[in-house]
This record gives C-alpha cells, sequence and structure tokens, in this order.
C-alpha cells in the first residue's frame, strides 16, 4: 500500500485536509495491517462502517485509515463532543466530518465549559441526514470503549434503526491486536490488525421495517424495534467474529419487544 496522501487521486482534499491526513497515516503505517479491503471498493455508496471499540487510538488511526483506502473520501463517525474541542487533537478530528455526540460530561471542567448546547437533530437524524446525501457514516455499536479481551459489549440498537431507515448497507470491521492474543489484554496503543468483512445487505427487512413504521400505535414500534434489534445483533455477531472475540448476548426474541414495560426508544450509540 503507498501512503502518499498527495498523489493525484486525493486532489478532493483541500492542501490542509492532504496534511492532516499524512500526518495521521505516519503512525497509521507503522501500527495497522489491513485485511479485506477489496470490500471497500464493492460496497455500493452510501454505507454505515460498523467497529468494535478497544481503545482511544484506533478512534482516531482506523477512520484515517479507512479514508486513506477510500482515497480521500470521509466516514463521519459519531464521536464525543469533547475531542473536538482538544487542542490539535480536534483539528484531526474534524478531518472526518464527524457526527457529535453532546450529551456526556468532561471530567475537565474548562472543558465542560465548552459544552455545546444540544443540536436541534439527535444523532441518529444527523446520521440519517448525512447518508440521504450520500455520505458514509460510522459507527462504534458498544458506545464506549470496551477493554475486556474476550468478549464485546451489547451492541446498541440505534445502528439497526440507521440501516434501516435509510436502506443502505452495513460494512463490518473487527479490530483486534496480536497482544490481545498473546496476553489477553487490551493495549493503549500496538500494532493494530484491521479485518473488513463483507458488505451486509438487509433487503427484506428493510421493506418490513418501513411497512412497520408506516403503521401508527404501538405495534407498528415494537415491530419495527424489533427488525432494528435483530439487525444489530446480525452486524455484533459478524464484528465479533472478525475482531476475533465472543458475543455472549441471545438472539432477540418479539416477547421481549411486546411488554408494555419495554422502552422501544433508544438513542444513538456513543463512542
Amino acid at each position: 500500500m503507498r501512503w502518499n496522501t498527495f498523489r493525484a487521486s486525493f486532489k478532493g482534499l483541500t492542501f490542509r485536509e492532504r496534511t492532516l491526513l499524512g500526518f495521521l497515516m505516519l503512525p497509521a503505517h507503522l501500527l495497522l495491517h489491513v485485511e479485506g479491503r477489496e470490500h471497500l471498493r464493492s460496497i455500493q455508496r452510501p454505507f454505515i462502517v460498523a467497529c468494535n471499540h478497544n481503545n482511544a487510538v484506533e478512534s482516531l488511526l482506523v477512520p484515517a485509515a479507512l479514508m486513506f483506502l477510500l482515497q480521500g473520501e470521509k466516514i463521519s463517525f459519531v464521536i464525543d463532543w469533547m475531542f473536538g474541542k482538544v487542542p490539535l487533537l480536534g483539528s484531526l478530528i474534524e478531518l472526518i466530518d464527524p457526527v457529535y455526540v453532546y450529551r456526556k460530561q468532561s471530567t475537565w471542567r474548562r472543558l465542560e465549559m465548552k459544552r455545546p448546547c444540544q443540536p436541534q437533530r439527535s444523532v441518529l437524524e444527523e446520521c440519517s441526514r448525512r447518508l440521504s446525501l450520500g455520505r458514509c457514516v460510522g459507527i462504534f455499536p458498544e458506545g464506549v470503549r470496551n477493554h475486556d479481551s474476550a468478549k464485546l459489549l451489547k451492541g446498541r440498537r440505534g445502528i439497526g434503526h440507521m440501516a434501516l431507515r435509510n436502506g443502505v448497507s452495513v460494512l463490518p470491521v473487527g479490530i483486534d491486536y496480536p497482544l490481545r492474543v498473546k496476553k489477553g489484554r487490551i493495549p493503549f496503543i500496538g500494532k493494530t490488525i484491521v479485518r473488513i468483512g463483507a458488505p451486509m445487505h438487509f433487503p427484506l427487512r428493510i421493506a418490513e421495517y418501513r411497512a412497520a413504521s408506516a403503521r401508527t400505535g404501538r405495534a407498528g414500534l415494537c415491530r419495527s424495534t424489533f427488525l432494528a434489534a435483530c439487525t444489530t445483533y446480525d452486524i455484533m455477531l459478524e464484528i465479533a467474529r472478525l475482531c476475533g472475540k465472543c458475543y455472549d448476548f441471545p438472539s432477540p426474541s418479539t416477547d421481549n419487544f411486546e411488554s408494555p414495560n419495554v422502552t422501544t426508544q433508544e438513542d444513538l450509540c456513543r463512542v
């Protein structure tokens, strides 16, 4: 793989964006080994990238590497707002045109004072807007960094709603570390294996989801939520296979979504 971001194929980026991407590709070249790059070429645009989440470093290097492999095409990852406010780091994150989540409070008082008001659109609405414009979106369905070397956290239903509502494919990506296998722990930084899986399509489920969403009343809402949960479950199983962890959660059951005590609304996953 050539890592020169100033070649002609990247002419769609500004000079500043090329410089920032080139800066990020220096550590990415040393740390990342990417498998399954052919799936990036075969998937129809727009699409959703779904990754497991181990540490903070990968949340910057992996999106940058995917952007590089797509020859400068941006993937708007869902990211906590405070990372965009950190000097230098914020400039690097802006490179991927992120979708910010504003609910989490920062432990740094000065940074917390800069937290913007809640946006008019929800994260799901903002991601859907970008997908409708032909832009790709990236999600960490676990919602938080997961330092467990063997198990994934439960995937949040937001990614299922997003895929079915917008009728787009999902590109599963597993992030793994040789050190996880050798020593049973997730490193803060180290050699990283990025496995890109085959695109996942849900045409029948999309049609049923849209039909259920068009119905009024709780029955339609419960059905669409169940379909989103099933889609999330399938995505998490594939991510588990790609990253080498297990997903120890039962498959969704319709009984779980028909109880009047079950909440069928869920915000999109945070990082």
